[in-house]
């Protein structure tokens, strides 16, 4: 059986460039909500299954560019 992955609290924020804050408040996000932690709390930080966080990372971009477009936003970026 193959262990599962995970990736810390900080390094989705290393990553996405949040801060811990901000962290909080994407998984109280009502649009593409971040993924719970699959551990929550050891010792001083969650662990998020790394499969779920990139999967959910690759839903975030989607709606990006999905807003970026109904914006009309797209020629203010170079798209």
């Amino acid at each position: 059986m193959n262990k599962p992955e995970f990736v810390t609290s900080r390094e989705i924020c290393e990553i996405m460039g949040f801060k811990k804050r901000t962290l909080h408040r994407r998984l109280l996000s009502p649009e593409n909500p971040l993924i719970p932690p699959a551990i929550k709390r050891i010792g001083a930080m969650s662990l998020w299954d790394a499969q779920e966080f990139y999967d959910w990372v690759e839903r975030e971009k989607i709606r990006t560019q999905l807003e970026l477009s109904q914006n009309n936003l797209g020629d203010d970026y170079g798209e």
